[in-house]
């Protein structure tokens, strides 16, 4: 389960990458590279831009990161306002039930190992549970045994997950697994036959929904515009994203908006 969901992320953002990054080369012969002042501009721009969608400050991104004209394709001010202002938690919402099943079948593995170590009166130490959930692991998961959420981690089809020997023993195990959006989740079970009594919570030890935005190449269109290609993290997913810049009251505006969700929650 978890490798084919990881999979479908890694997919999805290389399609979109390959796509952002031909289309910006068509344009390429009607453009000259952009200058180091462009680039500056460009990169506060797509800061400004990814800093309100992730924060989810509706307002402030129809208004100073979009242009009138993309602002307008979305209904208007109220309307883009409002869409905005719950973009990434309803992203995080919808992708919950996904990253749960995950952290079940990730239980499940150190749950085998414990069954098949500590039969009978065997001595259970909690330190080798770890080990002994990598002799059940799914293809792409390694495990690691601590009690810092922030060992855990997702690089595209390869998940590292935790057993936390301080919250864990015979009778209850803690997880650590960094879910596709970037939260990095604590799961905590019942190991007792037929019980599903526990929780998941948000450590609050991920990175951000959108990090590492970089401007990687900008060029000055004959219009005055900035076309930037962007490399940035969705979730735990690298990708690349393709703007045009357009000057607006002063300032560079994107004169469209990127539904960042496929790589989360496909």
């Amino acid at each position: 389960m978890i490798a084919s969901i990881r999979g479908r992320a890694l997919a999805a953002a290389f399609v979109l990458a390959a796509t952002a990054l031909g289309a910006l080369g068509s344009t390429a012969s009607a453009a000259t590279p952009a200058g180091p002042s462009e680039l500056r501009q460009a990169q506060l721009a797509v800061n400004r831009y990814f800093g309100s969608m992730d924060e989810g400050r509706g307002l402030a991104f129809c208004t100073t990161a979009i242009s009138t004209a993309a602002r307008e394709a979305e209904g208007g001010i109220a309307r883009c306002a409002a869409k905005m202002d719950g973009y990434v938690a309803g992203i995080r919402r919808r992708a919950l039930p996904a990253a749960i099943a995950d952290l079940q079948a990730l239980f499940y593995m150190v749950s085998s190992g414990i069954t098949t170590h500590c039969a009978g009166a065997a001595p259970c130490p909690v330190a080798r549970y770890g080990r002994w959930a990598r002799e059940f692991a799914a293809p792409g998961v390694t495990w690691r045994t601590g009690s810092n959420p922030r060992l855990a981690s997702t690089v595209g089809p390869d998940v590292v997950a935790v057993v936390d020997p301080v919250r864990s023993s015979a009778a209850w195990l803690t997880l650590y697994y960094q879910a596709p959006d970037g939260r990095i989740l604590r799961g905590s079970w019942s190991t007792a036959p037929g019980s599903w009594r526990g929780s998941v919570v948000d450590t609050h030890a991920g990175e951000p929904f959108v990090s590492d935005v970089r401007v990687l190449a900008a060029r000055a269109m004959p219009d005055g515009s900035i076309e930037a290609t962007v490399s940035l993290r969705v979730g735990t997913t690298p990708t690349a994203e393709r703007f045009r810049l357009v000057h607006e009251n002063g300032t560079l505006r994107a004169d469209s908006w990127a539904d960042v969700t496929s790589s989360v929650t496909a």
